[in-house]
């Protein structure tokens, strides 16, 4: 068995008795696919409850298991709550914007960010958008895609995605609305790439759509030092505000 599969095993074998229930996905060797409480580790076997009822199932049959990560503002339900400076600025602006003729939506922040971790060894380069829909057609911005290349152990992370409503009430994506998946276009520049991909709830006219998605990339000596000259002398880079 794999090293890290088997560190997981047994951490989740330790960890389990403190959760008591964890919301996770489980999908099988055959194919099927469940959602539900993961509440108790044995041996050989998982012990889950599903919407139909308890089931045991043996380690050898789960291809994966997915455990539900809590996200920022996960829980936010008010824009009270929320004490993000942009994100405040943000909202009073698109209080006040008067659309042009024919605009769909407006981009109120396009934030790109580039650093190095705390050891140094890997480039962080994390997206803050916010987003105004205008009229039906801006209802497409709903969907994001971030591409991401995995033969460079690249890996790729939403950090939060919320819609704030004009009366200042915030609904969260779930985790069961975000897809990591193999990009879809052919050609020699998508081979090799993953693609994360959600839509945002309630992509309502005069709703804004706020996230933040996070790409880590290994350091390494040939593009390390392009990237220091022109991403992370500063600590960010603003596009479009």
């Amino acid at each position: 068995m794999n090293k890290k599969i088997l560190s997981l095993f047994l951490l989740l074998t330790v960890a389990l008795p403190f959760w008591a229930k964890t919301e996770c996905m489980v999908i099988l060797n055959n194919g099927g696919e469940y959602r539900g409480n993961l509440v108790e580790i044995n041996e050989n076997r998982y012990i889950f409850e599903f919407p139909d009822g308890t089931r045991e199932i043996d380690k050898s049959e789960i291809y994966m298991l997915s455990l539900t990560k809590e996200r920022e503002y996960q829980n936010t339900h008010d824009i009270s709550q929320i004490s993000d400076a942009e994100i405040l600025q943000s909202v009073k602006k698109a209080a006040t914007y008067k659309s042009e003729q024919n605009e769909s939506m407006v981009i109120l922040l396009d934030k790109t960010n580039y650093s190095y971790d705390e050891n140094e060894k890997n480039i962080v380069y994390t997206q803050k958008r916010i987003i105004k829909i205008l009229n039906e057609a801006g209802k497409e911005n709903s969907v994001q895609i971030f591409n991401y290349n995995t033969k460079n152990d690249e890996t790729c992370e939403l950090i939060y995605a919320i819609t704030i409503t004009p009366d200042g009430k915030v609904v969260s994506v779930k985790d069961d609305a975000v897809n990591n998946e193999p990009t879809v276009k052919d050609g020699q520049l998508y081979q090799g790439r993953k693609r994360l991909k959600f839509s945002m709830p309630n992509p309502e006219i005069g709703n804004l759509l706020v996230f933040e998605c996070k790409i880590t990339m290994p350091a390494d000596p040939i593009s390390s030092p392009i990237n220091e000259y022109f991403y992370l002398r500063g600590d960010y880079n603003v596009l479009r505000q």
